[in-house]
């Protein structure tokens, strides 16, 4: 069974901020209860790996999933966010206002 798990809300969610791949963007106290709330559930599944972007945020959620399934977690550069160039930090409504 394969299971896709994006992260928990994170800082750049509740400002309205793209992040792409900015470091530094962590979960918010919610975020870390989705987290925290999606390894309970996925506890009884028998999940035998974990797999997350090198992001932040990502892997802040993983180690909470992973910390609930007993695995350690494998960062996949593969899953990394995309590059978003000169949208990087940039508010959502500026992003629709300007382009």
């Amino acid at each position: 069974m394969i299971i896709f798990l994006r992260h928990g809300q994170a800082e750049n969610n509740t400002k309205k901020i793209l992040a792409g791949r900015s470091p530094g963007v962590d979960l918010t106290q919610v975020g870390i209860q989705q987290a925290e709330q999606s390894g309970k559930m996925l506890e009884s599944l028998n999940i035998s790996a974990i797999y997350s972007s090198p992001i932040d945020r990502a892997l802040q959620t993983a180690e909470i999933v992973g910390k609930h399934c007993d695995l350690d977690i494998t960062n996949d550069d593969r899953l990394i966010e995309l590059v978003m160039g000169k949208f990087t930090k940039m508010p959502y409504d500026q992003i629709f206002a300007k382009h």
